[in-house]
């Protein structure tokens, strides 16, 4: 799971936005269709478990309960984490 806002969900809700969206493979984009992330996380936590779910949004820089949050502060949110990520890979390269 790469990224959970996709292009016809963002299209029909956040036009200005419309562009500021990562491919997912074919069977996921599929799977989510045009939903807001509210409608399929479930299915995502269920079929990964909670360990790898959130193993799969630490990965991604995805913020707590995102599925929950409007565009804008979820991109807010995930700005800082991942900027935090850039941080901690750019310490290890460092060292």
């Amino acid at each position: 799971m790469d990224t959970v806002w996709n292009y016809v969900y963002l299209k029909s809700n956040y036009k200005q936005y419309q562009d500021k969206t990562v491919d997912l493979d074919y069977a996921t984009n599929i799977d989510i269709s045009d939903d807001p992330p509210i409608d399929y996380v479930g299915r995502y936590k269920d079929k990964l478990g909670e360990a790898g779910y959130k193993l799969a949004c630490e990965q991604n820089a995805l913020p707590d309960n995102f599925e929950t949050l409007e565009y804008m502060d979820f991109l807010a949110q995930r700005r800082v984490l991942m900027a935090n990520t850039v941080k901690k890979a750019f310490e290890e390269l460092c060292k």
